[in-house]
């Protein structure tokens, strides 16, 4: 670079797809509904090929390693893009723009080297049938692949690396919607001759490579199936490679218009079309393409769905457990990295660091719980080879990282006790990202060679490993040939890893104590004390559990109480970690504080202490007719649900789970109307609504728990009846008591988890002066436009859970109705269908009216017009649903009716 060159941006604008503000809210709900489809396919594709063992050959572990590209391809580029749909200005730092050009370029070109890859299987198996398991071996396959993501690595490294050398002092705004390497280097005001280089030479080779591969695989494909003599033969020969041409022609055809048409203004937003199609569209389209046109993938699905599944007791309390610890995990890390990533008083090295520790846990436990929890509600706790081999690969990679990790925070823990004037130099952004990537070079390195060596050992002994994962001890039990090598890797790793992190924790805790003791003062003595007890106490958890486990006498015994420490060090440690930063961490809590308060504006300290509600109607006319008709409303309503709770709980013929479902709906309904009808009543006959702040806050939170409850309901009643019809002889074993019982606790919990966050931020909004609210009870979108201060993050909640409740319960309803309609139509006789559907239609007209009456109220435009409908259409699904469902359910069910009739033939009989 020029001497002197050191301009540069701290944050770039990304202008996005378009700035009309009416297009940002339906662009954003289109791509979050693409980026679902792509996460859902993507995952579902890798699980459906893990899971079934008719899919375990090359073709479908290129077709999973395919699905992870796009998996990941497509995180890089959405979530950021919906994060600029719903945020007034689409910023993005330096080093996340860096960060994500990094991944997009490595993952962009490791799918055209995987469809040239795919394109030689192809060529094998047609070619040369008889060698195929020879020439396509796992030594081959899984060599193509790791050449593909190296390769792809290699690229983006050399790409991002002399990108950052580039000076950007031009106006910042990115001509797209991520940060692509035209739309950067256009912002440069340095020489960009050495990218533009780069990028024509890796250009021509990245898709001239895979293009050549590809068209000279398909030739002599062509040439081998013209000589096929059979119609049938070439059909079946030609038709394994159908989805492959389909995805190539997508994938290149879409780059070539984005990156071949010529250089303008009005050619950039053409572009942004097209890369929407190749960075967006087809990660979500690849695996539709594989699993609507592909035979097996179909065949495999169907064994999946059809295969039995036991849940017993026991294992439902391990599967609860472990499900509930993974959540926690999950939540916890990926907090603590967020509130770090938004909260600049934790822009420093110690925090950094411990968002990387952060990241380290979430993986480590992703690599472990997802497939333990499988193994809960599988027949058999199969794990294929490949995958046995990544997840030990993994596991070693970020436990190994962990102890590195601990041992770079005590090293930050004594800098900043021992020589706090030069923290900020010795402590500098660029040495904190040198450490980092030391720890995630150690773990790969580590991991890389006991893997190396492992794939050596021939194991021809019982296949049954005594662990939950795949570690290395418990593999290298099964070893029929030497394993010395790996023992003595085993051990010299181990003790570099131990030892290392160790010495450099102790060292630094001795250093630091000695300079603890020279304070004078107490309460500095605390202070600096304070700094390193969270980082101890997550030091002597990890290296406890580990010691435990590995240092512990090699027996039968000794191996099982390893499980328990070591469930505790993969799983429980990496909950734990954000829990003690975030207890017993003084920043971390201010800072939390801060951001929950943050769009508050300053000094804005006022709120009101009541509301006025308009209700229904200005005029004094209609008050009392209108009391009178909701009064008759809400009394059959608590008579037609509490009637319905009692038949149900008194009549034997209707205990089964179907029936359960429905009580538990006819106390949601109950609930749901007593939150808003009798507040409604008092202000008909009352000449000010009023509602104090409270009443208010109460009345939302339970409005909201039993709105979406019912939501949640509704589908798991779709799901029940699905199971009903379509697998009937394994009703009772699939919908047993403990199942049933945790779906509606499992709807119950995430109503009051949806309400309390929406209520939380509500309670943290700023009222003052406008106190009237135009509506008859206390709602989100009427609460809003009252507010003093920021809603940004109000709305996003909505528009995120709102999505969620909305979207999950239609799929399992719509994808239940369509399972169920095929095994109806699969009934021969027709009294058998109209049998099997009249146990649906009371769902189906119960689901028509809720979702109806909800979807007029929130889809309708904004406009005051029509939030005065939107009183009317609310009014039907809070007031008149509750009282529908009852009378839809027992005067169109016949059991229902039976149930009433012998009820009340007992009583008849009793009586006389």
């Amino acid at each position: 670079m020029v001497a002197g060159n050191h301009c540069t941006v701290t944050d770039f604008f990304l202008a996005g797809l378009s700035e009309k503000p009416e297009l940002q809210m339906p662009f954003f709900l289109f791509f979050m509904a693409i980026y679902v489809f792509t996460v859902v396919g993507n995952l579902g594709m890798i699980t459906l090929i893990g899971l079934s063992s008719h899919l375990h050959n090359p073709m479908y572990y290129f077709l999973s390693s395919l699905s992870f590209i796009d998996f990941c391809q497509s995180t890089v580029v959405i979530l950021k893009m919906l994060v600029g749909f719903v945020s007034e200005k689409n910023l993005i730092s330096y080093p996340a723009c860096m960060t994500q050009l990094y991944f997009f370029i490595s993952f962009g070109i490791a799918e055209c080297f995987t469809l040239a890859a795919m394109a030689y299987d192809r060529y094998v198996a047609i070619c040369n049938p008889l060698l195929y398991n020879v020439t396509m071996s796992y030594q081959i396959y899984s060599s193509l692949i790791l050449g593909v993501y190296f390769f792809g690595v290699l690229c983006a490294s050399v790409h991002t690396g002399f990108m950052t050398r580039i000076c950007f002092c031009k106006p910042d705004v990115i001509n797209h919607y991520f940060c692509d390497f035209l739309p950067l280097l256009k912002l440069a005001c340095s020489s960009t001759y050495v990218n533009e280089l780069l990028i024509l030479f890796f250009g021509t080779l990245n898709i001239c490579v895979p293009i050549l591969t590809i068209i000279t695989s398909y030739i002599f494909i062509i040439a081998s199936i013209a000589r096929i003599h059979s119609t049938e033969g070439r059909s079946k020969a030609f038709s394994t490679c159908s989805s492959h041409i389909l995805a190539v022609v997508i994938f290149f055809g879409s780059l070539a218009f984005m990156y071949l048409q010529p250089s303008s203004v009005n050619s950039m937003d053409q572009g942004k079309i097209s890369s929407v199609f190749y960075t967006i569209v087809v990660p979500m389209m690849n695996p539709l393409i594989y699993s609507l046109r592909n035979k097996d993938v179909s065949v495999a699905l169907k064994k999946i769905l059809q295969r039995k599944t036991f849940i017993y007791g026991s294992e439902l309390g391990q599967l609860s457990f472990v499900r509930g610890v993974y959540l926690v995990t999950v939540v916890g890390n990926m907090g603590m990295i967020i509130l770090i990533l938004f909260s600049s008083q934790l822009h420093t090295p110690m925090y950094y660091l411990l968002s990387s520790l952060s990241f380290i846990d979430c993986c480590q436990s992703t690599v472990i719980t997802p497939k333990m929890l499988v193994n809960f509600i599988t027949e058999k706790n199969v794990i294929p080879y490949p995958e046995c081999i990544a997840q030990f690969y993994f596991f070693c990679a970020f436990a190994v990282g962990e102890c590195h990790m601990l041992a770079v925070m005590a090293y930050d823990r004594y800098v900043a006790i021992s020589n706090p004037l030069r923290y900020n130099v010795t402590m500098s952004f660029q040495v904190c990202v040198w450490m980092a990537a030391g720890v995630y070079g150690m773990g790969l390195l580590s991991a890389t060679a006991h893997t190396v060596f492992l794939v050596r050992v021939i194991i021809c002994k019982a296949n049954i490993i005594n662990h939950y994962f795949c570690d290395l001890f418990p593999l290298l039990e099964l070893s029929c040939s030497s394993t010395f090598i790996n023992e003595v890797l085993a051990l010299s790793f181990s003790a570099f890893n131990i030892i290392a992190p160790a010495v450099t924790i102790i060292s630094s805790y001795i250093f630091i104590i000695v300079s603890i003791l020279r304070i004078q003062s107490a309460g500095g003595r605390y202070k600096a004390f304070s700094t390193c007890g969270s980082h101890i106490l997550a030091v002597a958890v990890f290296f406890g559990s580990t010691a435990f486990m590995y240092l512990q006498p090699s027996s039968v015994s000794s191996l099982g109480q390893g499980k328990l420490s070591s469930v505790f060090y993969t799983i429980v440690v990496p909950m734990l970690n954000p829990i003690i930063y975030s207890l017993r961490n003084k920043d971390v809590k201010v800072a939390f504080k801060s951001i929950w308060t943050e769009d508050m504006a300053p000094g804005n300290h006022c709120t009101v202490a009541e509301f006025i509600l308009t209700g229904l109607s200005k005029k004094p006319e209609l008050q009392m007719p209108l009391f009178l008709l909701f009064l008759g409303i809400y009394v059959v309503t608590v008579v037609g649900n509490l009637g319905m709770i009692t038949l149900i709980g008194i009549s034997s013929y209707l205990h089964t789970p179907m029936y359960y479902f429905l009580a538990s709906l006819s106390f949601i309904d109950l609930c749901h109307s007593t939150i808003i009808t009798p507040k409604m009543l008092v202000n008909f006959v009352t000449e000010k609504n009023f509602i104090s702040y409270t009443g208010c806050m109460t009345q939302l939170y339970f409005f909201l728990i039993f709105a979406i409850a019912e939501c949640h309901m509704l589908a798991a009643m779709a799901y029940d009846r699905y199971v009903a019809i379509c697998n009937p002889l394994l009703y009772n074993v699939t919908m047993s008591y403990q199942i049933y019982s945790s779906l509606i606790s499992v709807v119950y919990i995430i109503g009051v988890i949806c309400a309390s966050a929406h209520t939380g931020f509500m309670i943290r909004v700023q009222f003052c002066n406008l106190d009237v609210i135009n509506h008859y009870f206390c709602d989100l979108l009427p609460l809003l436009k009252l507010a003093y201060s920021n809603t940004y993050i109000n709305e996003l909640l909505i528009l995120c859970f709102g999505t969620f409740n909305i979207v999950v319960p239609t799929m399992t309803i719509l994808t239940s109705y369509i399972f169920i309609i095929a095994s109806i139509l699969r009934i021969r006789s027709t009294d058998g269908r109209s049998k099997a559907f009249s146990t649906c239609s009371s769902h189906i007209c119960a689901v028509a009216v809720f979702f109806g009456s909800a979807a007029f109220m929130y889809l309708q435009p904004s406009s005051v017009s029509s939030m005065d409908q939107g009183k009317v259409s609310s009014v039907f699904y809070t007031i008149v649903v509750p009282m529908l469902n009852p009378l839809i359910y027992s005067l169109r069910n016949k059991d229902v009716s039976v149930a009433l009739k012998k009820i009340l033939d007992r009583k008849i009989i009793h009586v006389n």
